[in-house]
């Protein structure tokens, strides 16, 4: 991925939101929240450009599926990946129209990895994709500034190293 993506959580419960938001910055994704699809559905018209919707299933309201409908009739090129304690079930008694699912309870790495496929980037495996994301994480850190530049300057060196070391 060359390119910052957006990504907008929803999410009900506020520790695991907030978790969330975290491991996708931490990525270098420009990252809104929502605590539930109407705050989500506001969220999409305020900030134009969404590029995936990272949603629970169940929660207060809205479910997730509904909040995907209204969601890809306002943005019909938005990516769309739900999170499920009930992954196995909805595959098989429900479905999935749009996106994919990401079981619950999941690992930061495991979310980050369903996020990147979903946008469509490139195996970590590809010594590109950790330049492009060296990059990435570069302009944040000029855009940042003070100790959480340094941090962000920091992990774009550890990703340039690993390029190095894909390289041979």
């Amino acid at each position: 991925m060359s390119e910052e993506s957006s990504i907008l959580v929803v999410e009900d419960d506020p520790e695991l939101r907030e978790a969330a938001v975290r491991a996708l910055v931490e990525r270098g994704h420009e990252v809104h929240a929502a605590a539930g699809g109407e705050e989500a559905l506001r969220v999409v018209e305020r900030t134009g450009a969404v590029d995936l919707l990272f949603t629970a299933i169940a929660m207060h309201g809205m479910d997730g599926f509904a909040l995907a409908r209204r969601v890809k009739e306002r943005r019909p090129g938005i990516k769309i990946l739900y999170a499920t304690a009930s992954a196995d079930r909805v595959e098989a008694e429900i479905g999935v129209v749009y996106g994919t699912i990401l079981a619950k309870p999941y690992r930061r790495r495991d979310l980050q990895v369903a996020v990147e496929t979903a946008l469509g980037a490139p195996p970590p495996e590809y010594s590109g994709y950790w330049r492009d994301k060296a990059q990435q994480f570069r302009e944040a850190a000029r855009r940042q500034g003070g100790a959480e530049g340094a941090l962000l300057e920091k992990r774009a060196r550890e990703f340039e190293t690993m390029a190095e070391k894909m390289e041979g």
